[in-house]
């Protein structure tokens, strides 16, 4: 990988194609049938593995919130399915909103024992070393049902098999491993 240049990722080139299928309004202005997605935490392989990989590769936890903070996580896969089939399955309502999540809850806790179990870390999480932001939330799960009737997505990860996806991604790409952990002595 040459220089800071950022690692081409797979799903890339099928978030540049569904453009329209994001800006609902030009799509809309042309007579195009498009949807707008609101995506939940978006995680996996291939969608951001300095989260997964800085600091827990160094066997330390990062600063984190109050372990009651909580995300409905999606995987990157999963969200690739829903734009892929919103392109081949036009909505039959232009405009249409599809909340692309699991309808799953996880905790910041159980986040954490995720990656503790799969890293095999044993540093105790620093819990309110880092302070809550204004979006945090102990409740914050997504609504799917509308994607699921009207494309018929279903989710196919859940937040564990996600993350354990992302791990062995990650071990199997070193040039994007060294250029996160670049990207993050660079930052401090």
């Amino acid at each position: 990988m040459a220089g800071s240049e950022q690692p081409l990722r797979r799903h890339q080139g099928v978030r540049h194609a569904l453009l329209p299928v994001h800006r609902a309004q030009p799509a809309c202005a042309h007579h195009h049938a498009a949807a707008l997605f609101r995506l939940r935490e978006v995680g996996g392989a291939d969608a951001s593995p300095a989260d997964a990989r800085s600091p827990w590769s160094a066997r330390r936890a990062p600063p984190l919130v109050n372990p009651d903070i909580a995300r409905d996580y999606v995987d990157i896969d999963d969200v690739v399915d829903a734009c892929l089939l919103a392109a081949t399955r036009p909505p039959a309502e232009p405009g249409a909103v599809y909340n692309v999540g699991t309808e799953v809850q996880t905790s910041l806790r159980d986040l954490v024992a995720i990656a503790r179990r799969v890293l095999d870390i044993a540093a105790e999480p620093a819990w309110g070393s880092m302070p809550e932001r204004s979006w945090d939330t102990s409740v914050w799960v997504a609504d799917s049902r509308a994607i699921r009737t009207a494309l018929g997505w279903r989710p196919r990860y859940g937040v564990e098999d996600g993350f354990r996806r992302l791990v062995e991604w990650m071990r199997g790409e070193p040039g994007v491993c060294r250029y996160y952990e670049e990207r993050q002595r660079a930052v401090g």
